[in-house]
């Protein structure tokens, strides 16, 4: 018989099981590593969701243009209308308002991202949208560090983590929401460490800013915590917040020490996440980085021949783009008035255009600035009025919010094309010696509120030059609009 044949050489019966066994332990240890480190995981992804936005919003508001450009639903808040009881709305708001005014923002924004009742679910059901799972362990067997025959129950809360940031107006550095200066150099910064964050929350890349310099802060950072508070920076009422940390669910069985190096017990408490998110606008980011490239038309809009004398802007109304634009190389210069001549701008006593009256319409880079199109006038005569040119430029200051963006244009390879926006705090049309003169009120380093974005895709029928020739003359446009973009985020995980 073939030595192959005979089974009777064999004398090693059950050693299969014994493989399986062994690898069953293999495979359990990496299926618990794998999901319990997925699960903390998902909850720093959900996390950074919520620093995000608030981020964005928290910048996006810094310089907020009045009043009137508060959404209505936020009235129906009882949060906000504590905080402005005994504003005067007739005046636009102060700088420590506008400060509050941001920090609210970004504070809605995070527990948006988080609400339950999405829009048309009829109010349910719960979707237990959050930032990561919680668990209370209670009881045991053994030791305590052992954490074994414990009782997993939901606490009392809920079983999902909501966070809601805290104000912290102080702007601390382990805040919540902390303003400043995105910068590469950070002296307050532990070099010990080889993260972006140290442990005080000091970060390589964000200069926290003191709070009397309000507008003067280009950039804004948002942070989530799920912690132990080991360093008591955790939970300063009105400064920061935390959750508690994930809390390992098959790691609790897992042959792990009772305490790491740090002297903490991994099994007993969990998993720290945190997770930072921070945004920027200004001439700190480089080239072409959060400068406006797409904006659109005020809403609502002025009609000159609807317009009630002593009205004003509706709530929720958003600025947008001015009814004249600028050749780039004019707006670089320091001109401030300009004469009126047709559908043209022209320097005083000038001979060549610096600009054109348009109706204000939504403008991206590389659109083409064609001439005005008075069909398009509201009014029962063809043009709107005797002369439409002054019903665009008139607009009665109680329709103007506190800036507006201000075209900006260039003679490319295929025309002249829009490269860019500025922005104006206001403007004026009086009759001079020689006509019509229009007058500007520039201002600098504005944050667009909205109806603008800084992030936009060249266009596919464009060949790549085209595209290169408006970015190189969008960034050498002086005083630029900006738009809040992010810039860094950090998602981070210890024991």
């Amino acid at each position: 018989m073939p030595p192959f044949l005979d089974h009777r050489r064999s004398r090693r019966p059950g050693y299969v099981l014994v493989l399986v066994a062994g690898m069953l332990f293999v495979l359990l240890g990496l299926a618990a590593l794998a999901i319990d480190l997925g699960l903390v995981r998902l909850a720093g992804r959900q996390m950074l969701s919520g620093t995000e936005a608030a981020a964005l919003e928290g910048l996006r508001w810094r310089d907020a243009a009045g009043w009137e450009a508060i959404p209505e639903v936020w009235w129906d808040d009882p949060e906000f209308n504590d905080l402005f009881l005994v504003a005067d709305f007739d005046v636009p708001p102060s700088e420590q308002q506008r400060e509050l005014l941001r920090r609210y923002a970004a504070r809605r924004a995070a527990r948006q991202v988080y609400e339950d009742r999405l829009p048309g679910s009829g109010g349910d059901p719960e979707f237990l949208l959050g930032a990561g799972g919680m668990l209370d362990f209670e009881g045991g067997i053994g030791p305590e560090e052992l954490a074994a025959g414990q009782t997993l129950s939901i606490p009392d809360e809920g079983p999902i983590y909501r966070p809601l940031l805290e104000w912290n107006l102080e702007n601390l550095p382990h805040g919540d929401l902390v303003a400043g200066r995105y910068t590469s150099a950070n002296p307050d910064y532990d070099e010990d460490f080889t993260a972006d964050e140290d442990s005080q929350y000091r970060r390589r890349d964000f200069l926290p800013g003191e709070p009397s310099e309000g507008s003067g802060q280009e950039a804004f950072l948002a942070r989530m915590r799920r912690t132990n508070d080991r360093h008591g920076l955790d939970a300063e009422p009105d400064v920061s917040s935390h959750g508690p940390p994930m809390p390992l669910l098959f790691g609790r069985g897992a042959m792990i020490h009772a305490a790491g190096p740090t002297g903490r017990s991994l099994r007993q408490e969990g998993i720290t996440v945190r997770a930072t998110s921070i945004a920027a606008a200004g001439e700190t980011l480089n080239g072409e980085v959060g400068r406006v490239k797409s904006a659109g038309p005020p809403f609502p809009r002025y009609d000159p021949l609807d317009f009630e004398l002593g009205s004003t802007l509706p709530a929720g109304s958003v600025p947008g783009v001015t009814p004249f634009a600028f050749e780039a190389g004019t707006w670089n210069g320091s001109a401030t008035e300009f004469e009126v001549r047709g559908t043209a701008l022209f320097l005083v006593g000038g001979d060549t255009p610096v600009g054109r009256i348009l109706v204000p319409r939504g403008l991206t880079l590389g659109d083409p600035i064609a001439a005005p199109f008075f069909e398009e006038l509201p009014g029962d005569e063809p043009n709107g009025s005797e002369d439409p040119v002054l019903d665009l430029l008139d607009v009665p200051p109680t329709w103007r919010p506190l800036y507006a963006y201000v075209p900006l244009y260039a003679e490319l390879g295929f025309g002249e094309a829009a490269v860019g926006f500025g922005a104006v705090a206001d403007w004026s049309v009086h009759e001079g010696e020689g006509g019509l003169l229009l007058t500007i009120s520039r201002t600098s380093s504005l944050v667009a509120q909205g109806n603008a974005t800084a992030i936009v895709a060249p266009r596919p029928d464009w060949p790549p030059p085209a595209w290169e020739e408006i970015l190189a003359r969008h960034r050498q446009i002086d005083n630029p609009l900006f738009a809040p973009v992010l810039v860094n985020r950090h998602l981070g995980a210890e024991r």
